[in-house]
């Protein structure tokens, strides 16, 4: 695991941490918290959250977490690096 963020109410975390004993992937987990129950799982590799957790980031690219589109999109042989703004614009 290389990623945790928990949301401002404390109320969600995510991670790209195994969501199975068997699971060996690095995708995007978002679960409550405390209780620990798996609320949604996204097949994109997270280096970012916006702060209102409604856009994902990772090296190739952008996108929404409820919709799953991509917003932002880097080829596959390139990397790209992202920032949230405080107001996730």
């Amino acid at each position: 695991m290389s990623f945790v963020a928990f949301s401002a109410d404390g109320r969600m975390v995510a991670s790209d941490g195994p969501t199975t004993p068997d699971d060996a992937s690095d995708h995007l987990a978002l679960w409550t918290f405390p209780e620990g129950r798996l609320i949604k799982r996204l097949a994109v590799s997270p280096t970012a959250l916006s702060p209102d957790w409604k856009y994902y980031a990772g090296f190739h690219g952008v996108g929404e977490i409820d919709s799953r589109k991509p917003l932002i999109s880097v080829p596959d042989h390139e990397y790209g690096t992202y920032a949230f703004s405080g107001d996730s614009r």
